[in-house]
């Protein structure tokens, strides 16, 4: 999966050259021609560092006082405008690199960041974890395999399985599909929807149902022959937050703010959290019985005092299918913790707003 053009990523690449060292460079380019997660980490990643380059200076993967490395320091600039790389238009920035060398040397002498500065992780966030404990999709594609076997195709079939909120207390509940184990489908599938599978190949112009209903258990499979241009299903959603703390985006923060204590930096730290495929992203607000993005991030400041933002990045279809104006674009919330280190002034705080806003279109 990708979210920007091939042309938008080679751009920001070659444009990060002053930010980035020749190596960071090289594995920049490694990760994402290998067509990964790990690719699509690094491609929202080489976005974002043009980005803020383009409100202030940024040094990726700066050496602090900790072990760890964030992969952003930003320090906002006195420019108003963004510096035209393409016409070789570095002259004019000379003045101000003096003067932000000049104010580092006094920083460092007061063993203090510079006001306006931060550091800030960059994470992916994905339902990949609860889509392997919830593996409905890969229910289905087995089910297709045993179709096949008989020269049938999923067209006409309707898949409904059942699911409960599990967990000790209310905030801390998942959803959990009532499936059989993901290494154990094949079987499951043969023993209890073998003969399913056979109707339909004897009499595929008629109805055929089949429910299996045990222990975790809950699996209603029909056919209905006028309807073999589709396939369709249903569950509970799982992909949705049950719980303040079990959900992706909650255990992207939690890592993500240990790694950012391990730096050493004594000034006001951030996490990016990008879509990586995650349904709590478009999520803002609560439900009646699940949690909003905003919610999240509230209980995650609550406990995580030394973070002072979290900003969410997601990409969204917008716009009406009949009208013709359907189209794809990316929207971000930026969060900010009552408890914010003081050095989040009002600039760098305007300065992250301005670096998303410059992001590039997603296709």
């Amino acid at each position: 999966m990708s979210v920007f053009s091939r042309r938008t990523i080679q751009r920001c690449l070659d444009q990060n050259a002053s930010v980035v060292t020749v190596d960071q460079h090289a594995r920049h380019i490694r990760l994402l021609n290998q067509g990964t997660r790990d690719s699509l980490a690094t491609e929202w990643e080489v976005v974002l560092l043009r980005a803020f380059d383009e409100v202030g200076e940024v040094v990726h993967e700066a050496r602090l006082n900790g072990p760890r490395r964030p992969d952003l320091l930003f320090t906002c600039s006195l420019r108003t405008d963004p510096p035209n790389r393409e016409s070789g238009a570095l002259v004019p920035r000379l003045g101000w690199q003096m003067r932000r060398l000049l104010d580092r040397v006094a920083d460092f002498v007061h063993r203090r960041p510079p006001t306006g500065e931060f550091i800030a992780d960059i994470t992916v966030v994905s339902d990949k974890t609860v889509e392997k404990e919830n593996p409905y999709d890969y229910f289905r594609e087995e089910f297709g395999r045993e179709l096949a076997t008989k020269g049938l195709t999923l067209g006409g079939f309707d898949f409904q399985v059942g699911g409960d909120a599990v967990g000790e207390e209310y905030r801390d509940r998942k959803m959990m599909l009532h499936l059989p184990p993901k290494n154990d489908t094949r079987r499951f599938i043969k023993q209890h929807f073998a003969h399913l599978v056979a109707a339909v190949a004897d009499r595929p112009n008629g109805p055929h149902s089949a429910k299996v209903a045990l222990e975790g258990i809950d699996i209603t499979v029909k056919y209905d022959p006028s309807k073999r241009d589709s396939v369709t299903g249903g569950h509970p959603s799982y992909n949705i937050a049950y719980s303040l703390t079990r959900n992706p985006l909650a255990n992207a923060l939690k890592s993500k703010a240990q790694q950012l204590r391990q730096t050493g930096y004594k000034g006001a730290k951030g996490i990016i959290c990008c879509d990586g495929g995650c349904g709590i992203f478009g999520d803002r607000m609560s439900g009646g019985s699940h949690y909003g993005h905003r919610e999240i991030v509230q209980h995650f400041f609550r406990k995580n005092s030394s973070i002072s933002f979290v900003a969410l990045i997601w990409v969204a279809d917008v716009g009406w299918i009949w009208t013709g104006d359907r189209r794809r674009e990316l929207q971000c919330v930026v969060y900010t913790s009552a408890m914010a280190d003081p050095s989040l002034c009002l600039d760098s705080h305007q300065a992250i707003h301005a670096a998303l806003r410059l992001l590039p279109k997603p296709i």
